[in-house]
């Protein structure tokens, strides 16, 4: 019974790291939005590439997507103009939420990775 109490423990741990922590690119948007208040969508822009450099070289997850780094990446340069447009069409436009910041990361990730 303990053991069971631990699991679901664990797994209730694990649930939350997934879904409310910040990665370290995002920390840095978080940082600049706790000083500056907004940060532009041309910010958020720079680290949503940044972070699907990161997601596409992590060569066990793309092979647990059936997919290599090679391929991920040329994926993302290839979409990477036509998912711009579409999620970052105003890059002037100021983010005030991490929420909002998550929202287009989370856009952008979904037209660009496989």
């Amino acid at each position: 019974m303990k053991y069971l109490v631990v699991l679901i423990l664990g797994a209730c741990a694990y649930w939350a790291y997934q879904n409310y922590s910040l990665s370290e690119a995002e920390l840095s948007l978080s940082e600049k939005l706790r000083h500056e208040g907004s940060v532009s969508a041309s910010e958020v822009f720079s680290t949503a590439k940044e972070l699907v450099v990161t997601i596409c070289n992590d060569s066990e997850l793309q092979q647990a997507w059936g997919n290599t780094p090679d391929k991920c990446l040329q994926q993302a340069q290839n979409l990477e103009s036509s998912c711009r447009q579409q999620v970052f069409a105003d890059t002037e436009k100021n983010i005030d939420s991490i929420p909002g910041i998550k929202a287009l990361l989370a856009q952008y990730h979904r037209c660009v990775l496989p």
